[in-house]
């Protein structure tokens, strides 16, 4: 038997490339936890962009972060030398300061025969009065100097961390208030998930994540295969990212959904906004992945209700940190607007449709949260998530079991620890029935059925299978 009743304990495994060369190596996305590796991630970043300012092609910069908020237009212009330069420059000329002697060399030396010194002088030449002109000159600066940042943050070393980033601290914050959830962060390349993944995943049943999570898109069936099969042998949901193109094409898709191993595997689209600014006519944006979305969603439905069927559905839903306006509409927390029309549609292709609302912060799915299998007996997430839970702990109470136990006591110690497991300290019932049965050759096996409500799994679940003892 097992030594101990299993803990009702939830746990997480996010997998992608958090350190701008992924270590392969495993943390804790706690609020210690997290701290060490950002740092590591976000120290001494090498970019390349374009010169707006001097006379050069590109620029060369490395830019360091201490925390998230330095991912910000304003704050990487404070951080590098030459754009602080222009920044008093600008101060200046808003009236805000005098520059001092130094502060002109330095700004000279910025400046340079470059094309904004340029676009300046013309600026100044071409104004009727010398108010239009001053305004001119400052729209001129203000312009190349919030683009210059934007080109920095919008580099792709940069934008990878600070959406990977943002992305685990939104997940973060939904679970920092729930003791019982455990998030582990597997910082590893997309060339590596797979044997990362199929190492982390070969422990015993019971120290395997209930859900794994894939940060990275990926696309087209040979990266996804792969993953469905591990999470079929380790019985663990897998939900990955793909591409928002998938929406609209992505046929491959149904060359994994007549596969048993895909039931699974949960592709999620749709990418959340997590910081969106704007100055003057230059805006960026930074999205995080649509795995992460669905994580948070889940892990909100667990920390409000000790259950995982909040996931779709009334009072569902949580809140994305920032909103953005896709072209001069309103503003939406997702990079696109999925109506519910279109995500019953892609949930009929057997994809996750994460969407925002019209002048709203709100991020939720879809009624439904299918699995990629197109056979009827695929299990939505929340119904699959208990199904891979009851599997997991079959297999571990089978294995665990000494030499002549008898039929009745298995049945009678199995069904209890089971219905607590499953039940994740809700006090929901979870009707549960465990015999010992034979299987032949002299061998036995544990026989369970389990009827698990649309309160608990989201929707009717009924389950019946039978684990070999050893």
């Amino acid at each position: 038997m097992l030594r101990s009743p299993p803990s009702p304990r939830v746990r997480w495994l996010v997998a992608g490339a958090f350190l701008p060369t992924p270590s392969g190596h495993a943390f804790s996305l706690t609020e210690s936890g997290w701290a060490g590796p950002f740092h590591r991630a976000a120290r001494a970043v090498s970019v390349t962009v374009r010169d707006r300012i001097g006379s050069s092609d590109a620029l060369f910069h490395e830019v360091s972060f201490a925390s998230l908020e330095d991912f910000q237009l304003a704050e990487v212009i404070g951080a590098v030398p030459g754009l602080s330069a222009l920044r008093t420059l600008r101060e200046a000329l808003r009236g805000e300061r005098v520059l001092s002697a130094e502060e002109r060399a330095q700004l000279a030396a910025a400046l340079g025969p470059g094309p904004l010194a340029s676009d300046m002088v013309q600026a100044l030449h071409g104004a009727r009065s010398s108010q239009s002109a001053h305004r001119a000159a400052l729209a001129v600066l203000e312009e190349a100097l919030f683009a210059t940042a934007r080109d920095i943050l919008q580099s792709p070393a940069v934008a990878r961390l600070e959406s990977s980033w943002r992305g685990l601290h939104w997940l973060w914050g939904h679970g920092a208030t729930c003791p019982e959830l455990d998030i582990e962060v597997l910082d590893v390349a997309p060339h590596q998930l797979e044997e990362a993944l199929a190492r982390r995943l070969d422990v015993e049943p019971l120290q395997r994540p209930d859900a794994c999570f894939i940060a990275d898109a990926l696309d087209g069936p040979e990266a996804l295969r792969p993953l469905a099969a591990l999470g079929e042998q380790a019985w663990v949901p897998i939900v990955a990212s793909v591409p928002t193109a998938v929406a609209t094409g992505g046929a491959w898709t149904e060359a994994l959904r007549a596969e048993e191993s895909s039931r699974w595997l949960y592709a999620a689209l749709n990418p959340v906004v997590m910081m969106a600014e704007r100055q003057g006519a230059v805006h960026r944006e930074c999205f995080a992945s649509p795995a992460l979305a669905v994580a948070a969603l889940l892990t909100a439905s667990f920390r409000n209700t000790r259950t995982f069927a909040r996931l779709v559905g009334p009072g569902s839903g949580s809140q994305a940190p920032a909103v953005w306006h896709p072209d001069t509409s309103s503003p939406v927390a997702t990079q696109a607007v999925l109506s519910l029309r279109e995500q019953e549609r892609l949930a009929s292709r057997g994809l996750l449709g994460v969407s925002g609302c019209w002048d709203s912060n709100a991020v939720m799915l879809g009624p439904t949260a299918p699995s990629l299998y197109g056979g009827r007996d695929a299990a939505h997430l929340p119904a699959q998530l208990l199904t891979g839970r009851l599997l997991r702990l079959s297999q571990a109470f089978a294995e665990s079991l000494p030499e002549g136990a008898r039929p009745d006591a298995v049945a009678a110690a199995f069904a209890p620890a089971a219905e607590a497991f499953l039940s994740l300290g809700s006090g929901k019932p979870c009707p549960l029935q465990a015999r010992v049965v034979p299987l032949g050759n002299a061998e036995s096996g544990l026989h369970v059925r389990a009827t698990l409500r649309p309160e608990l799994a989201g929707t009717p679940l009924q389950l019946e299978f039978t684990v070999p003892l050893r």
